[in-house]
C-alpha cells in the first residue's frame, strides 16, 4: 500500500506542474488568439454595417423616386437588407461562441490513474552469490550430482 501511495504522490505531483506549465502556456495563447478573434469579428462586422447602411441608401432613393420601373426593384433590396442583417446577427453569433470556446481552452486540465505497482526485492549482488556458491560447494553438506548427501 505504501507503494501504491508513493506512486499516487509522484504522479500527482507531475500532473500538477505539468499543468501549471500548460496553464500558463494556454493563458498566454488565449489572450494573443483573443485579440485577433475580436479583430476579425471587428473587421466583419463593419463589413455588414456598411452593406446595411448601402442597402438602407438604396431603399430611401428608391422610395423617393417617381417612377414605377424604379420602384418595383425595391423588394430585391429589402431582401438585400434583410440578408445583411442576418449576416451581422451571425457574425455576433461566431464571436460568441468562439470566445465561449476559447474561454474552455483557457485552462486545460488533467488526470492520471495507476497503471500498474510492481514489487521490487533487492537481492545479494553477483559477487556475493559467487562467495555464498564457494562457500556451499567447499561444504560437506553439499553433494555431486549424482552423490548423496551425508
Amino acid at each position: 500500500m505504501a507503494a501504491k501511495r508513493a506512486a499516487e504522490e509522484a504522479a500527482s505531483a507531475w500532473r500538477d506542474k505539468a499543468l501549471d506549465d500548460k496553464r500558463k502556456e494556454a493563458r498566454d495563447r488565449a489572450e494573443v488568439e483573443e485579440g485577433r478573434i475580436r479583430a476579425v469579428y471587428e473587421h466583419r462586422k463593419a463589413a455588414c454595417e456598411d452593406r446595411i447602411e448601402s442597402c438602407k441608401a438604396t431603399l430611401r432613393r428608391l422610395e423617393q423616386s417617381d417612377d414605377s420601373e424604379v420602384k418595383r426593384i425595391a423588394p430585391v433590396w429589402e431582401a438585400n437588407l434583410r440578408r445583411a442583417e442576418a449576416e451581422l446577427e451571425a457574425v455576433e453569433h461566431d464571436l460568441e461562441e468562439q470566445i465561449t470556446d476559447l474561454t474552455r481552452r483557457r485552462t486545460p486540465s488533467g488526470e492520471f490513474r495507476l497503471l500498474n505497482l510492481a514489487r521490487i526485492e533487492l537481492m545479494p549482488s553477483q559477487s556475493a552469490l559467487v562467495s555464498l556458491t564457494r562457500e556451499l560447494s567447499a561444504s560437506e553438506s553439499v553433494g555431486r550430482p549424482g552423490e548423496e548427501i551425508r
